[in-house]
């Protein structure tokens, strides 16, 4: 029984001691790897130029260094400018504490933690420490999640519109396969400020999530969200979701393209010629009838303001690929969708003494008045080109088929 017990104690020791070395050798020897998959996700005006990886027994220290060329975006330079100039050839300094096991911590155990703390060389006006920080933390089951914390700024653009947040946190968590990833961010405050110093947008308790599923064949995109938006003296409370189900696996990289093609080109592009650039991935995306579902509450003073759309994209037809009119004749036309709108009366009449176009909806019909619930209501039901609004059609577009 001694030699056994001697025997387990010895084994023990070695899994204590070897296991954390071997798991941090794979662990440098994919960060190492990683380098290229890294760079070819970069925009065209970052540079992977340094990544320092040091390892020892039970943990380890990284570091990764990006170049902010001058081609990069206006935003960009205003964001780094904010923080000490943008300067000469800027940097983001990215400094990594690894903790690995193959077992970390005890309350949520971990194969690894990692604490990220972020710099920024600017160049002639030196180093400066950024506010913000992320904590990295790998599942005994593989399931990546990323904490992260940003203190309060603000930036103003060439045309003297300026933006202003205070402190932002988030999470993203992924899993091994990627069927799963969900992201969390929120916020006490955000505001857009036009030039003239009034308040364009004024956000109060910001939470926005957001997760994708992806299965055999589809993908689902969910998002929800609340906060309180300030107008004038009063605020409303907002609460929405937004569903996007049965998207085409097969489309993703092509849609990923396209969003990159969005984001990196130097020329501007309009949206007609984007769409025509990427018809095939399109196609595909619509092949297995997406349905979208948004629903959302507009709580103000005067009450609650409801809607809920559902939209039903019926499969691209062929042939379709070439031509872009065509594409969009019939997106258009073999769609499904309904609406429901209800408002206060009071809401509506405040709108309408200030707006033509609210005045010409409700008397056209398209508001009904119920005086007993105390509400406008709107029901509309689309299909083959033509909306029905509270039981008036309303054609949208000639059929061209």
């Amino acid at each position: 029984m001694r030699k056994i017990l001697m025997l387990l104690s010895v084994l023990a020791l070695i899994v204590a001691l070897g296991g954390p070395l071997l798991v941090g050798m794979q662990l440098e020897k994919t960060t190492l790897e990683s380098r290229e998959q890294l760079t070819s996700g970069l925009p065209p005006w970052v540079e992977l130029i340094g990544l320092d990886y040091e390892r020892g027994w039970f943990g380890a220290v990284s570091e990764y260094r990006f170049l902010v060329s001058d081609n990069a975006p206006p935003q960009v330079k205003q964001l780094i400018g904010a923080f000490g100039g943008f300067g000469d050839q800027p940097s983001l300094i990215v400094a990594n504490a690894i903790q690995h096991g193959p077992l970390v911590g005890f309350l949520r155990p971990a194969i690894a933690k990692a604490e990220s703390v972020f710099a920024l060389d600017t160049g002639s006006n030196g180093v400066i420490q950024l506010p913000a920080q992320t904590m990295t933390h790998i599942g005994l089951t593989g399931t990546l999640q990323v904490d992260w914390r940003a203190a309060g700024a603000s930036m103003v653009n060439e045309n003297g519109q300026a933006i202003r947040w205070a402190d932002l946190e988030g999470r993203l968590s992924v899993r091994p396969d990627l069927s799963e990833i969900h992201a969390e961010i929120r916020t006490p405050m955000l505001q857009a400020i036009t030039p003239e110093g009034a308040t364009a947008l004024d956000i109060e308790g910001l939470d926005l999530s957001a997760q994708t599923e992806t299965g055999s064949a589809n993908t689902a995109l969910q998002v929800d969200y609340t906060f309180r938006n300030r107008i004038a003296e009063s605020a409303q409370m907002i609460a929405g979701d937004f569903a996007l189900e049965n998207l085409n696996n097969a489309a993703l990289p092509g849609l990923h393209r396209m969003i990159d093609e969005a984001r990196t080109r130097v020329a501007p592009i309009t949206p007609r010629d984007l769409v025509a650039a990427h018809l095939t991935t399109l196609q595909t995306a619509l092949s297995n009838t997406p349905e979208i579902v948004w629903q959302q509450s507009q709580i103000g003073d005067a009450g609650a303001i409801e809607s809920d759309l559902a939209v039903t994209l019926a499969p691209a037809r062929q042939p379709a690929t070439n031509d872009i009119d065509a594409f969009t004749d019939h997106l258009v036309t073999d769609m499904q969708a309904t609406l429901n709108i209800s408002a206060p009366i009071a809401s509506v009449e405040d709108l309408a003494a200030t707006s033509n176009l609210v005045t010409t909806v409700r008397g056209m019909g398209m508001l009904e008045k119920d005086a007993e619930a105390g509400l406008y209501k709107m029901r509309m039901t689309y299909a083959d080109g033509t909306a029905i609004v509270n039981g008036l059609p309303v054609p949208v577009m000639p059929k061209n088929r």
